[in-house]
């Protein structure tokens, strides 16, 4: 009896653990799901996806990219119930994100025990890699929790004829739907299928009979893909061109592939590196010492062994494709390792030789750390990670001036990226050409003749610059007026030379002339003048007097910029700098202050000066 007890509670305690787990899971995936911008690549799912039909999500959309189309075939019915916001779009991810950590929990229970179960759960609800592609609208999470999923299924079907000499219909049922979804979820899932295929194969091929059943359970798998094989021809052909083959050998791209997947951190690798050859040496232990057939078999026919085959595998075959044909070798493709890494660091902990309650607060608090180091030091939710399409937008419509005659030139894939967040901003306005490279020149000189165009907005975003700012620089009736760099992404506003020089004899008019500055007054004044206290001077009048404009964010952070950087007073810029994000917290400016405060003393990665050089120069 007091057994039993001991049992039900020890089982009671993992349920506990688990949607503690869970509930963590949860938080991290649905907080701040909507606080990045949708970045070019969640874009495209929106555009692949939000079309009149699903033949036309297959035809236009999903045909000309890369892709097979599960992920989008489900946003296309996400859309049509939810809509298109930033927040429907995620949330499937997110749900795939959360399942996928039960899930990892039930494979690792299966496969060893509820302590290896429980620590793989807690790894993949905590780090950063699985999180992100939680709270990103593309098919990777999609892609995680059916590698899972049909990992776990395929355990059942190998045990199930092991024991028998067949398996049985419903697990060969639940094998085959989850490999279908994975296949159709991504070219790699397709890839993690075959790999289950060979796996299986190479367990079975002694055993004949058994063998039928294999070639029938993925002959059918094979049999459901056979319609998309005609576009996938088509997408082999044309290659992700935006892939770069491996540079640093297979040892070295492994190892940081590994720091990728530990929060890119050195140590966190080291670590994971270290239990797992502890782990080896301890799986060879009977090999080293008693070198038998059935020692090297049982070892390598082992549970471990199958799983660092399964972090090893696909990297090791994508980095050979990536070498000698297609380069297709990305962390975010390889998350079908994820699993692996998790369940390996899993065992490995439990077999270091301490007491039960030592290993949990240790694990607890090495959980707890990788939260801290989740939220503060890699700053996961306040620090820009994706295309700045968004806030792009946000400083047009800010500006005074988009309604003054004024032209929206944009180099982007699609001005649909641009145009989905001018839509959802309520605006009317769209981009009025797309200046994707020397070609589209033309028709920016065209629009300029014909029309009267007092202001240029030229916005960028998930493109580098393929000689648009050297084009727009060498206007000579135009001059750039601002200017700000956001996370792969840039925005800059060029006036036309009358307007500027109305200004400039306004200005130089003085106060005798009885005529009030305007914002770019206060603000050339602050960036010519020499004096530290003069700058400052200049810009606590533009706040003063226009706290409204959208110079005034900029203004504000040079004041907190000029304390820290020529005046040596940190705390006074941290406190403006402060001031800045709960005076102006949707400012594409509070991002950067919120980057100040961390590196204070450093230089901001993400302003531009009004008065910087043409970025034809970079």
């Amino acid at each position: 009896m007091l057994q039993r007890v001991i049992k039900l509670a020890k089982g009671r305690s993992a349920l506990v653990t688990l949607v503690i787990i869970l509930l963590i899971a949860s938080f991290l995936r649905f907080y701040g799901l909507e606080v990045q911008s949708l970045s070019n690549d969640e874009l495209s799912s929106w555009r692949q996806s939000n079309q009149e039909s699903l033949a036309d999500v297959i035809q236009k959309g999903v045909r000309p990219d890369v892709h097979p189309p599960g992920f989008q075939i489900m946003l296309y019915f996400v859309e049509r119930l939810a809509g298109d916001s930033a927040l429907a779009l995620r949330f499937p991810s997110a749900i795939f994100g959360i399942l996928s950590v039960l899930a990892i929990y039930l494979i690792g229970a299966r496969l060893f025990s509820k302590g290896e179960a429980l620590i793989s759960a807690a790894l993949l609800a905590v780090l950063r890699f699985p999180v992100f592609y939680s709270q990103d609208a593309r098919s990777y999470s999609m892609m995680l929790l059916f590698t899972i999923v049909s990992s776990y299924f395929l355990i059942s079907v190998i045990e199930e004829l092991r024991k028998d000499s067949k398996t049985r219909i419903p697990t060969a049922i639940k094998y085959i739907a989850s490999a279908t979804v994975l296949t159709y979820s991504h070219y790699f899932g397709l890839y993690m299928v075959a790999l289950h295929g060979v796996f299986t194969f190479a367990i079975f091929i002694p055993k004949r009979r058994k063998m039928l059943h294999v070639l029938a359970l993925f002959g059918i798998v094979a049999l459901i893909y056979v319609p998309w094989l005609p576009v996938m021809r088509e997408h082999i052909a044309g290659g992700p061109i935006w892939i770069t083959p491996p540079a640093r050998p297979f040892v070295r791209e492994l190892y940081m592939f590994l720091q990728f997947i530990c929060n890119k951190s050195r140590i966190m690798k080291n670590f994971f590196v270290t239990i797992c050859v502890l782990l080896m040496v301890h799986m060879y232990s009977d090999i080293i010492h008693e070198p038998t057939k059935k020692n090297i078999i049982k070892t390598l026919i082992s549970k471990e062994s199958a799983l660092f085959l399964w972090l090893v595998v696909p990297f090791a075959g994508a980095y050979i494709q990536s070498k000698v044909s297609t380069p297709v070798i990305t962390e975010r493709n390889l998350i079908i390792t994820m699993p692996a890494a998790c369940l390996l660091i899993g065992r490995s902990l439990m077999r270091i030789p301490v007491k039960h309650y030592i290993r949990a607060i240790l694990v607890s608090a090495g959980i707890l750390y990788l939260i801290y180091y989740l939220i503060f030091p890699l700053q996961y939710y306040s620090r820009p990670a994706k295309c700045q399409f968004r806030e792009v937008v946000r400083f047009v419509l800010n500006s005074e001036h988009i309604d003054s005659n004024a032209l929206i030139v944009a180099n982007s894939h699609y001005v649909d990226y641009f145009d989905y967040y001018f839509e959802k901003s309520g605006s009317d306005r769209r981009v009025d050409i797309l200046f994707k490279d020397n070609d589209d020149w033309p028709k920016v000189e065209s629009a300029l003749t014909e029309n009267t165009v007092d202001y240029i907005f030229y916005i960028s975003a998930g493109k580098r610059d393929a000689g648009q700012l050297t084009r727009l620089g060498k206007l000579k009736d135009y001059k750039r007026e601002t200017a700000m760099k956001l996370f792969n992404a840039y925005v800059a506003r060029y006036a036309k030379r009358g307007i500027s020089a109305g200004r400039e004899s306004k200005l130089s008019a003085g106060s005798d002339s009885g005529i009030p500055a305007s914002p770019m007054d206060y603000w050339t004044l602050g960036r010519n003048a020499r004096d530290p206290d003069e700058q400052i001077g200049y810009f606590e009048k533009l706040l003063d007097e226009f706290p409204e404009h959208e110079m005034a964010p900029q203004a504000l952070y040079m004041i907190g910029f000029i304390h820290a950087e020529m005046l040596g007073d940190s705390v006074t810029a941290v406190a403006i700098y402060r001031e800045l994000i709960d005076r102006y917290p949707s400012s594409y400016m509070a991002e950067t202050a919120k980057w100040s405060i961390v590196n204070i003393n450093q230089p901001p990665p993400e302003f531009i000066d009004t008065e910087a050089e043409e970025d034809s120069t970079r």
